[in-house]
């Protein structure tokens, strides 16, 4: 028998969303051989164990599912609707710690299984931890909401107006402070800035990576920077016969859906090239910008993980990622001229740089690697998420004394 490698693909593992508690995890997952050969067409066993150790010696939850590859190799289970092993999918205490997920497989279709990946659950969704959290009893306020909202300093003095201290302490406390900040704030390669919001009110937070500031979210207005609406296309057919600027949200969904607040608007790249989509001072990285990012952070090979949010609440397993640079990259997918697709699974952002006919280059992340990937020609008709960059500023702050 072959020995399998087990790479998950732009497809999804995630929570089956409902009204209700999700009782079941969908996974995706191309199927290879060692010589990374797609095993395609074949139906095949999977064995997934969940444990609290990386070894499966402590098993939650163990179960058997037999389904088959389709033409591309991928293999689609729900996690909690196999033939249950041992434990209970439902009775799993989501929120008391970190989970692994161990996959195995047997290509023949029977139960020869071979361990073909292990994957770190760094985060459950809510609604997992909401099911098994049970009732909260009585809670006794023991100390007043002024009082622990108060600010105090070393010594106990309370700093009652930080912008415009009434008292020599308040004015110490405040000088001591912003000197602390001022290095974490502007010097060396990272370091948080401060909240940009768009036109719509959006609110967004800034981080310093290299010789740039990038939003560490994606962007979500609906207007440009004037105040001009961007069209809002959801009609497939109409989309794809746009040569104008239009924005969606993925599959259409409405603007304050689970997806769209959590990965941005979807735009094509007509709208990108109006320069006005970013806020006033902002704009859509270049090309270069693209690669510098990827150079200071280690080159392609790493990149991506150091760039991506850690964890699966967003991304699916396994998601190769440690978020090191502090930007956040979220798995927004796109939406082509025929369908959305690779949510949870890829996250795909515009440059501004035009470098084909029609097309524009973008620059993409997936989560079962590190790798960071740059893309030249993509369509400019297809839906992409955007993140803004501004030029790193310094600035002074006043002491109000």
């Amino acid at each position: 028998m072959k020995k399998l490698l087990i790479i998950a693909i732009p497809a999804f593992i995630s929570v089956c969303l409902s009204a209700q508690s999700p009782e079941s995890i969908r996974y995706q997952s191309v199927i290879r051989d060692l010589n990374h050969h797609i095993i395609a067409g074949q139906e095949i066993g999977v064995h997934i164990v969940i444990s609290r150790d990386a070894g499966a010696d402590t098993v939650l939850y163990a179960e058997t599912h037999t389904t088959a590859t389709g033409p591309d190799g991928v293999a689609s289970i729900e996690i909690g609707t196999g033939a249950v092993q041992s434990g209970t999918f439902t009775d799993i205490e989501w929120s008391s710690g970190h989970l692994y997920v161990h996959t195995e497989i047997d290509p023949a279709g029977g139960t020869a299984y071979t361990l073909a990946g292990t994957s770190h659950l760094l985060s459950v969704p809510f609604a997992f931890c909401a099911r098994t959290a049970g009732s909260i009893g009585t809670v006794t306020e023991t100390q007043g909401l002024a009082d622990v909202l108060a600010v105090h300093d070393s010594a106990g003095s309370q700093i009652r107006k930080v912008t415009d201290p009434t008292d020599t302490q308040d004015a110490v406390t405040l000088y001591y402070f912003l000197q602390q900040i001022e290095p974490l704030r502007y010097a060396g390669t990272f370091g948080l800035w401060d909240l940009v919001a768009d036109i719509d009110g959006n609110l967004y937070r800034g981080i310093r990576i290299g010789d740039l500031v990038w939003m560490n979210e994606n962007l979500r207005t609906t207007r440009y920077h004037d105040g001009v609406h961007i069209p809002h296309v959801t009609n497939q057919v109409e989309w794809a016969g746009l040569t104008t600027p239009a924005y969606c949200w993925y599959g259409n969904e409405p603007a304050n859906s689970y997806s769209s607040v959590t990965c941005g608007a979807l735009y094509n790249w007509y709208t990108v090239n109006t320069e006005k989509l970013c806020p006033a001072g902002w704009r859509v990285p270049t090309e270069e910008d693209w690669g510098n990012l990827v150079a200071e952070l280690g080159g392609a090979d790493v990149a991506g993980g150091k760039l991506k949010e850690a964890g699966t609440k967003h991304w699916m397993i396994p998601n190769q990622a440690d978020n090191e640079s502090g930007f956040r990259a979220l798995p927004g997918g796109y939406r082509t001229t025929t369908l959305f697709e690779y949510l949870g699974s890829a996250g795909f952002w515009w440059s501004s740089t035009e470098n084909a006919a029609d097309g524009a280059g973008c620059f993409y992340l997936f989560s079962a690697t590190s790798r960071a990937t740059w893309m030249i020609g993509a369509p400019m008709k297809t839906g992409m998420t955007v993140r803004c960059v501004k030029d790193v500023q310094m600035t002074s702050i006043e002491i109000p004394f």
